[in-house]
């Protein structure tokens, strides 16, 4: 099954201050990834309004889990729309920064 990812942004006079993407990685398990806030804006509830896009769209195409891939310091704000913690956390390939996975069932 071929990836289909919704995107949403929040764009100012050009400007790009929040994105994430939610993509169905099979039927009815969707995955939000990249999500991203410029960081002079962080703590003004942007990223809260993707997240909240991001999951609203997964529901209404039948979701059955969302999940995601955190920064540890972010997993405050996912636990405070549902997402739990599963399993240990680990150091992602790419950054070398500490994720874990968070997963919300619908």
């Amino acid at each position: 099954m071929p990836w289909n990812s919704t995107h949403v942004a929040i764009i100012e006079q050009g400007d790009l201050y929040a994105y994430g993407r939610l993509s169905e990685t099979a039927k009815g398990i969707f995955k939000i990834s990249q999500m991203v806030v410029k960081p002079k804006i962080q703590g003004k509830g942007l990223g809260s309004r993707i997240l909240s896009e991001l999951v609203n769209s997964a529901l209404e195409k039948g979701a059955k889990e969302v999940f995601l891939n955190a920064r540890l310091h972010a997993v405050s704000m996912y636990e405070k729309i549902g997402f739990e913690t599963v399993g240990s956390s680990y150091i992602a390939k790419g950054t070398g920064v500490p994720h874990i996975k968070m997963v919300k069932c619908c």
